[in-house]
Formats: C-alpha cells, structure tokens, sequence
C-alpha cells in the first residue's frame, strides 16, 4: 500500500495549484525527511483524528438538538456525524414525487381480514362460496375463521364483519417491537424555514402502545399523549381574535362567543388552519390540509382591513411532526414520515355546531388545543406497497400506510404565549375499501390509531439505512 511520490520534472514550481495543495517540489523536501511508509501512516492517523473531531461534534450537535439522543446513546445506538445525517434526512422519494416504500413486501393480512375483503366484492355469502373457501384454507385458518364465515349470512351480517375486522386491528396487541424504538419529533420552522425549535420523545417498541381498556372515541383517544419533559414556547404576543363573531354577527348564545374559539382563531392566524377561504368567492370552507395563507386571504377578500400582529409573515409558523423507527441492535434507523399540523377547522371547534341557524352536533370541550394532521393521506405518501386489486384494475387505495401525528399545545394563558407540550402518535392504516375502492372505514382526521395492525405493518418495514 505504498504512496507513490513522483520527482519533479522540472526546476520550476506548478504556479497554478492551489495554495493549499502540496506540489511535487514541497513533497520532495518532506520525503527527505520520512519514508513514504511513514508518509501514509502519519496521514492515515491524521485522517482519523479529523474524522474523530467531526463525530465528536456532531454528537454534541445531536444532543443538543434532541433531548432523546442521549437516551439512545445509553441504550447503545453510536452517536455521531452518519447518526446527525439519519436523524435530518427527509423521507425518500421517487422522481415523481411519491414515498419510496420501506417494505419489500405488502402487509400480509390475517386469514378473517383477508376472507372479509375477499367478501366484501362478492355479491353475496352462499353455501357454495363458503365451500370453496374451506378446500384453500390451512387447518389454523380455517379453525379462526369457520366461527366467523362458516354460517349463512346476509348483507348487514357481511357489513358488520367487515367492521368489526376493522375494529379489531385497531385493538391492544400482543405483538410487539424488540430492539426497536419510535422516535417522534414535533419541528417548528419560521417562514424562511428555519428551524426556530424542536422536541421530541422516545417510545418504546418493547411496551405495549395503547394503554389497557382505551376506548376509541373523541373524548377518551387522547389520552395517548406523549408529554415533553418541557414545552416548547412557539409565539407570544397573542390575543384572542373574535373574526368569526363580528364577521357573522351571530347571536350571544352562538358558539363563536366561546372565548376557546377566539383562541383557536389566534392560533390559526400562527400555525395555519384546515379552513380556506374561496378564491372566487371568499366564502370559508373547511380544508384537508394546513393552510398558512389563511391570514392573506382574509386581507384579499375583504374580511379584515388589516393584519394583526400575529398574521403578519414573520409570525407565523409552521409546525410538523416526524417519526423515525430505529434499530438498537446496529444504530440503523428509517424516516417513516414528516408532515404538517394545523388548527382544526371551525365545525370543529368546542361548542355546538350551527348550520343555518340550527344546532346539528356538539363538539367535545377539550382543556388543550389539538393541532392535527390532514384527514386526506394521498396515496403516494404510502410506506407500504400496496397490492393490485385484480376487479378494480389499480392498486389498493386501503393499503395507505403512514404516519398521521397530532401535536398539542395549550391554551394561551396570562403571559399570552403558545406552548406545544406533546403529541399524538398514530398511524393511518384501514382495513377495507367502500364502494368506490376508497376506505370505508378509515382513519381520518382526529382519528389515528396503534392497533394491532399498525404493529404488524411496522413489523413489515426492512428498508433499513
């Protein structure tokens, strides 16, 4: 592995090398001096002591970014220049713009959800169907699924099956993640998109992910919350924008006198909002996604004369949510997604709901203000592969899979300031097509879940760095 060191040619230095480069002559002086043995090793060393410089710091950088970097380094993932470089990486894409897949297979269904969608496209259950069935089944599949398909059934029986199906991946799961953990980082940018803040949280895949006896609905769902050791102050300044109630004049009992929807209008005008307002008409529509023109649309369409302090450019922010998916056993890890939150739309607000001067509904009153993920996943954020649907000509539309987080702040209190103080983990995965071949079933705005078959899916990925 000797270095090869030419003399010089000529008398005269090269004049236009770099200044900081070695030219022939000056390598001459230093192999008089040392071998060319000696040459390598003393470069070689050199080079290792950079490269241990760059990891020392890079280290220090990962502390100092992510409170759970030391945590990882306890549970013994190396920390350093490759690990800085995994943590900032944003999910893979193809040149079209759609996820690279993390799995080099699709998520493989139980015997009951694969017989359930198998019926969900036949017209009906009959004898004969059950029949055939029952010749491809294993004896282990046919044990589990002869007390659930193995009796006449009719429509409204098959629908209920394919819900409960649904219902159960949803459920606690002995399956767990060994030698794997999540990640979850809530990320703050400014409208130059700086980072202005971060925190994260660390969940063990070992532990069970829902907490025993939870009931899936809006009132008890959040109980999940996974709390920073200390919140993260994004704006301050704030006071409560009463828009919707001057702008409507509505009645002293209407739900926009509520002094939590002056809040959430404030917090709107500084992370974006699921509402929208026409560009033709100006009228205001609910929103899939986050939209941080909202403050400029009021302004265009004459809702407002001016903005206040909290719409201008500068004060707005842009909050996401990332999930990573580390293996302790070699420190490699996989970003499973980043995306944006927003303030719920205004028909989801606390309070009632009134829809031309009647009451439809009544939103639950939560004592935090839920910043939530966009209710529509394209399918091109999909980690999984999702398999050809041979009648529908396409892929699956139920195989998206992908993270779909909430953040939560608080309500501004005296110091008028905002904190985010957690998030919401989940995951968005159904189970069965509707009619159109889109969900019927599924996991839409307010509504992620960590049932078994987010589990299983996680289980699934091996696109490992």
């Amino acid at each position: 592995m000797g270095l090869k060191v030419s003399k010089s040619t000529s008398a005269k230095p090269r004049s236009n090398a770099p200044a900081d480069s070695l030219n022939a002559d000056t390598l001459d002086v230093i192999c008089s001096f040392c071998d060319e043995q000696t040459l390598v090793s003393n470069y070689a060393h050199a080079s290792k002591t950079i490269a241990s410089a760059v990891d020392a710091h890079a280290a220090a950088r990962a502390r100092a970014y992510w409170t759970t970097s030391a945590e990882l380094e306890r549970r013994g993932v190396r920390l350093g220049a490759a690990f800085l470089a995994r943590r900032s990486r944003p999910p893979r894409r193809a040149a079209d713009g759609s996820r690279i897949t993390l799995a080099s297979r699709p998520l493989a269904l139980t015997p009951e959800e694969a017989l359930a969608r198998e019926l969900h496209f036949e017209e009906s259950w009959s004898p004969e169907w059950w029949a055939a069935k029952k010749q491809t089944l294993s004896p282990e599949a046919l044990a589990r699924c002869e007390p659930i398909f193995g009796h006449k059934l009719d429509d409204d029986a098959i629908d209920e099956i394919k819900y409960d199906q649904d219902e159960a991946a949803r459920r606690p799961s002995a399956l767990r993640l060994p030698g794997r953990v999540l990640l979850v980082d809530v990320i703050v940018r400014d409208i130059n998109d700086a980072v202005v803040g971060r925190r994260s949280v660390l969940v063990d895949g070992a532990e069970p992910f829902l907490a025993p006896g939870r009931v899936e609905n809006e009132q008890t769902s959040w109980a999940d919350e996974l709390r920073f050791a200390d919140s993260l102050r994004i704006a301050s300044g704030l006071e409560p924008d009463w828009f919707f109630r001057e702008v409507w004049e509505v009645n002293e009992t209407h739900h926009t006198n509520r002094l939590d929807n002056a809040w959430l209008a404030e917090v709107a005008n500084v992370v974006g909002c699921h509402q929208v307002a026409h560009a033709a008409t100006g009228n205001i529509y609910g929103f899939s996604e986050i939209n941080h023109d909202w403050p400029d649309q009021l302004l265009e369409h004459g809702h407002v004369d001016e903005h206040r302090s909290s719409q201008l450019p500068k004060n707005r922010r842009f909050v996401s949510v990332r999930v990573d998916l580390f293996r302790l056993s070699d420190g490699k890890s996989m970003c499973l997604g980043e995306h944006e939150v927003g303030v719920q739309g205004l028909r989801d607000w606390p309070g009632d709901v009134h829809i031309n001067g009647q009451v439809i509904g009544t939103n639950p009153i939560l004592p935090f203000i839920p910043l939530t993920a966009s209710d529509d996943l394209l399918e091109k954020e999909s980690m999984l592969e999702r398999p050809y649907d041979p009648e529908l000509r396409e892929r699956c539309a139920d195989e998206i899979f992908a993270p779909q987080c909430h953040a939560i702040a608080d309500y501004p209190d005296a110091t008028a300031e905002l904190h985010i103080r957690g998030v919401r983990l989940g995951f968005c995965c159904p189970a069965h097509p509707g009619e159109s071949g889109m969900p019927e079933h599924g996991d839409y705005q307010n509504n992620p879940h960590l049932g078994g078959r987010v589990t299983r899916a996680l289980l699934t990925l091996d696109a490992w760095t």
